[in-house]
């Protein structure tokens, strides 16, 4: 039988654990729309971003972009995703609009397709929009219930 050799060796490992990103948003944003426009112009800072690697944000709609509708407005998060796969999300930014109370039909000029819109304090109520021709016969007629207080209605 022959001689067995058994050797035994010890590895070294310096491992680093890297905290998640930490997303600081600005505060909550309440903006105002030009009269007759059914959007505004948002500015607001960026997010800071702490951790180890450092990292940046990008912006799907960057500051200061013009043309945010009602669409827009909501209750948001910042997600990032750094180089080593660490994961952070922000707490929520809401982007909210002060109320107007004009009707909007937008785009003007169209080609007869339009957006009708107005701001409603009260929601769950139902109302009727009507349509009509240059020569004021009746083409279109709709009722619905408004759910939110910029309710598309076209």
């Amino acid at each position: 039988m022959a001689p067995t050799t058994k050797a035994n060796f010890l590895f070294v490992a310096t491992i680093t654990v890297n905290a998640a990103p930490l997303i600081t948003c600005p505060a909550n944003i309440t903006v105002s729309n030009a009269s007759g426009i059914c959007g505004a112009t948002v500015n607001y800072p960026n997010a800071t971003v702490t951790g180890t690697p450092t990292s940046s944000v990008s912006y799907s709609i960057p500051s200061g972009s013009a043309g945010i509708t009602v669409d827009g407005l909501g209750t948001y998060k910042v997600q990032l995703t750094d180089v080593n796969d660490c994961k952070g999300v922000s707490p929520d930014f809401v982007l909210k609009a002060n109320p107007n109370f004009q009707f909007f039909v937008y785009p003007n000029p169209n080609n007869g397709q339009f957006q009708v819109r107005f701001y409603s304090y009260t929601l769950g109520v139902k109302r009727t929009l009507n349509v009509y021709d240059s020569k004021g016969g009746l083409v279109w007629k709709k009722e619905f219930t408004v759910n939110n207080a910029y309710e598309k209605m076209m």
